[in-house]
C-alpha cells in the first residue's frame, strides 16, 4: 500500500512538472514571437530613415520573413536574365562572379517576396527611344546605356517594371508552432518613416490559435501593438 502511494504522489508530481515545463516553453515561444518581429518592424522602420531609402519588411512564407531594402526596378527581362537600365548597382558587383540573393518586391507580381540567386555584372542595354518613330531604322530607334544583368533571374521571375531589392540580413524564421495568418508580402517604410498603406501582422500559436499577437503599423509607420499579451 505504502508503496502503491508513492507511485501515485510520483505520478502526480511528474504530471505537474510535465504541464509547467510545456507551459514555460509555450511562453517562451510566444515572447520570442512577439519580441522578434515587433524589434524588426521598429529596426526595418528606423534603417529606412537613417539611410535614406525605402525599406522593407518582407513575410516571404507562412513562417519566413526578411528585412529587404529596394534597390531599382527591372528595364525588361529575358529568358536568363533581367536587366536594370537606371539603378547604381557598384557596390553589388562582384569580380569573382559570387552569388547574391534578389527579391522580388513587386506587389502585383506572383512571385512577390521570393528570391533567386543571382550573379550581378555590368552590361551594355539597349533601349528604345520613345521619341523616335516606329519606322525609324534599328540604330535611330534603339540606343545604349551602361547598366547591369541579373545572371540567373529572367522572365520566370521577373516582368518588366517589378521592384526588386537585397537582404539587409539573413532570413528570420517565426518560433515552431507559430505561423502568420495573412500572407501581408510587404510592410513597406519610406525615407521619412511613413508606410504607403496601413498593414496589419498577425500570428498565432497553431494549436491554439486564441494566442494571437497582433501588430498594425500604421500609414505614419507607427507600429500598434494589438496582441493578446503586450510585451
Amino acid at each position: 500500500m505504502e508503496l502503491l502511494v508513492v507511485i501515485a504522489i510520483m505520478a502526480i508530481i511528474s504530471t505537474v512538472a510535465i504541464g509547467g515545463y510545456f507551459g514555460l516553453v509555450r511562453a517562451a515561444s510566444y515572447s520570442a514571437a512577439h519580441d522578434t518581429v515587433y524589434n524588426t518592424l521598429a529596426l526595418t522602420r528606423q534603417r529606412a530613415v537613417i539611410d535614406g531609402k525605402v525599406t522593407s519588411f518582407v513575410i516571404m512564407n507562412a513562417t519566413n520573413y526578411v528585412v529587404v531594402r529596394a534597390a531599382g526596378r527591372i528595364t525588361h527581362p529575358s529568358t536568363d536574365y533581367s536587366f536594370d537600365a537606371y539603378s547604381d548597382l557598384k557596390g553589388a558587383v562582384s569580380p569573382d562572379k559570387t552569388k547574391i540573393d534578389i527579391y522580388n518586391l513587386d506587389s502585383d507580381s506572383a512571385k512577390m517576396g521570393e528570391r533567386r540567386r543571382v550573379t550581378i555584372k555590368e552590361t551594355e542595354i539597349s533601349l528604345k527611344d520613345p521619341t523616335v518613330p516606329d519606322s525609324a531604322s534599328y540604330d535611330e530607334k534603339n540606343y545604349n546605356v551602361l547598366g547591369y544583368s541579373f545572371d540567373g533571374a529572367g522572365d520566370d521571375f521577373f516582368k518588366a517594371g517589378d521592384r526588386y531589392g537585397f537582404a539587409l540580413h539573413s532570413i528570420q524564421s517565426l518560433p515552431r508552432g507559430y505561423i502568420f495568418t495573412d500572407k501581408v508580402g510587404e510592410v513597406r517604410f519610406n525615407s521619412d518613416g511613413s508606410c504607403n498603406d496601413a498593414k496589419t501582422i498577425t500570428i498565432v500559436e497553431k494549436i491554439k490559435k486564441k494566442n494571437e499577437i497582433k501588430f498594425l503599423v500604421k500609414t505614419t509607420g507607427e507600429i500598434e501593438d494589438g496582441s493578446l499579451v503586450k510585451k
